[in-house]
């Protein structure tokens, strides 16, 4: 295969709000809760960036396709252009295994520069050699951002670089406060990994361009630019509500009969004379995913999950709150008999996101040696190992084996050999074995598709 598989599902009710709680036959105790918010805000000053990819396996087509992804992605960035907000500023960076700018600052949005862009847009080549994102991102983000100005930077690509864990540890660096990262995906080959992995890392979104729709392609564009274009809602926390447990052996006294006396010299708290505050007991304290919450994005799906120990009573409600530019929102779900049902595909889902966040975090650019996790991640390489064999999921730390126990040929038949090519990602090389595995896997490639040398 020469690119991922994907299964898209549509919900008959997609946007309603939703939480459950599902109970496995072990016992285990799983909630997710799901919103699709609609809010609108004033908007504010913003910088625009566009990180296109020009590299040479941009001239590919793929797929349904009937362009290459070079001219995929000069449509969408015309149509970037074309939609951004009069007042802004911006600029266009194009890479491959080295970058340049369109402009030597982000520039005042005009009938003149609006000319200049387009005709970049239009006249762009891939013809940039191979990809070398981190370069780009890193001048990208040491320009300088005035304080009320908010910098929203879109990449467009088609996801083939080896660094992917380095471009993500820059993101994740420049991304606070005033800055996030939004990706376009363009190529049915495109590494979903990556422009997921570069929109988490930036608080944004991800979308892909996988055909030639023009009406998709403008959905895409003009969706994200309108979440850019709205501030995103931080400091996300999701809370799930316990039954309550009441003790009617003791009656405790009222707070109104203790009397109050605020002085130094004869303070008595009002509690006093209460039993002694025993510590909240975690046994029923969930595990959420994502543990670090992305922000809420106007018409963007937010799911999170909440993985409760076996045995654990399920919850009565659940509470999303965020930080908005006109202070706290919250929302609370109640969750009722009819939202508790039996079975396992939810906790399979939490164990591939909490998988998920193990894989991210590692740091390095070898991740098959040498591997350490982020401090304070969430979830560890034992734990992470543990889901997957619990759950039966395929990741880096585990994968499938098929045993086959009938003979593949009948007795006294010759067993041929055959080695099949593999459609691997091309890349810049950066060392003489590098260089000759990428040609290999180019040469493969192309023998695999039908064409020549």
């Amino acid at each position: 295969m020469d690119r991922d598989l994907v299964l898209l599902v549509q919900e008959n009710k997609a946007h309603q709000p939703r939480a459950s709680v599902e109970i496995s036959d072990d016992g285990t105790v799983t909630g997710f809760v799901s919103i699709f918010p609609q809010i609108e805000f004033r908007d504010f000053a913003k910088e625009f960036i566009f990180i296109v990819d020009r590299s040479g396996s941009m001239s590919w087509g793929g797929g349904d396709a009937e362009k290459s992804q070079i001219q995929q992605a000069s449509e969408a960035l015309l149509l970037f252009l074309r939609a951004l907000p009069t007042g802004c500023k911006f600029n266009i960076v194009g890479f491959g295994s080295r970058f340049e700018c369109l402009f030597d600052q982000p520039r005042q949005y005009d009938d003149s520069t609006l000319r200049l862009a387009s005709e970049y847009a239009m006249n762009m080549d891939a013809n940039m050699g191979g990809t070398s994102i981190a370069p780009a991102l890193q001048s990208v983000f040491g320009g300088t951002l005035l304080d009320s100005t908010e910098r929203q930077v879109f990449v467009l690509t088609d996801g083939q670089v080896s660094n992917d864990l380095e471009v993500f540890d820059i993101i994740r660096q420049h991304c606070t406060g005033h800055c996030r990262l939004f990706s376009l995906g363009i190529g049915a080959g495109v590494s979903r990994h990556l422009v997921n992995g570069m929109a988490k890392a930036g608080k944004g979104t991800a979308r892909f361009v996988t055909g030639s729709n023009e009406s998709d392609l403008r959905k895409m564009v003009i969706g994200q630019l309108k979440q850019a274009m709205q501030p995103a809602l931080d400091k996300v926390t999701v809370e799930w509500t316990m039954p309550a447990v009441t003790d009617t052996k003791e009656t405790q006294p009222s707070r109104d009969e203790t009397k109050i006396v605020k002085t130094l010299l004869g303070y008595r708290s009002s509690d006093a004379d209460l039993p002694p505050q025993q510590p909240k007991p975690a046994g029923d304290s969930p595990n959420i995913f994502p543990s670090m919450m992305p922000p809420i994005f106007n018409g963007e799906r937010f799911l999170s999950f909440a993985m409760f120990p076996k045995g654990a009573s399920a919850p009565d409600s659940v509470t999303i709150q965020c930080e908005s530019p006109d202070g706290p929102l919250k929302v609370t779900i109640p969750i009722s008999d009819d939202d508790i049902y039996d079975g396992t595909v939810a906790r399979k889902m939490a164990a591939r996101v909490a998988i998920g966040e193990y894989e991210d975090n590692r740091k390095g650019r070898d991740r098959w040696n040498s591997r350490q996790s982020v401090p304070g991640a969430a979830v560890s390489e034992e734990e992470a190992l543990r889901l997957a064999l619990e759950n039966g999921l395929a990741s880096e730390l585990t994968s499938f084996l098929a045993v086959k126990e009938k003979p593949v040929v009948s007795p006294g038949e010759t067993v041929v050999k055959e080695t099949i090519p593999q459609y691997l990602p091309g890349y810049e090389a950066e060392s003489e074995d590098e260089s000759y595995m990428y040609c290999r896997s180019r040469a493969a490639a192309s023998s695999f598709r039908g064409g020549g040398g």
